[in-house]
């Protein structure tokens, strides 16, 4: 992750699906990627399942943090 965020200045992920649906290790992986971005100050393009909202709307991920990072990271989605 570190080298991605080394390397680029925005990063775009394609297919996310809802982290409702994917395992706990899934959701943690993407909240790492999420943090180690916008350490960077990389900016993120998801195209993903549904809205941002809808997406990040597991029990184990802390929502206001996570929209917070994706908003500071100027992620766009498209559903």
């Amino acid at each position: 992750m570190l080298d991605l965020a080394e390397r680029f200045t925005t990063v775009e992920l394609v297919g996310v699906p809802r982290l409702s649906s994917t395992s706990a290790d899934a959701r943690r992986r993407f909240a790492g990627l999420v943090d180690v971005l916008c350490d960077a100050d990389v900016r993120l393009v998801v195209e993903a399942a549904g809205p941002l909202e809808e997406m990040v709307d597991s029990d184990d991920l802390d929502h206001e943090r996570m929209h917070s990072r994706l908003r500071l990271l100027g992620a766009a989605t498209t559903a």
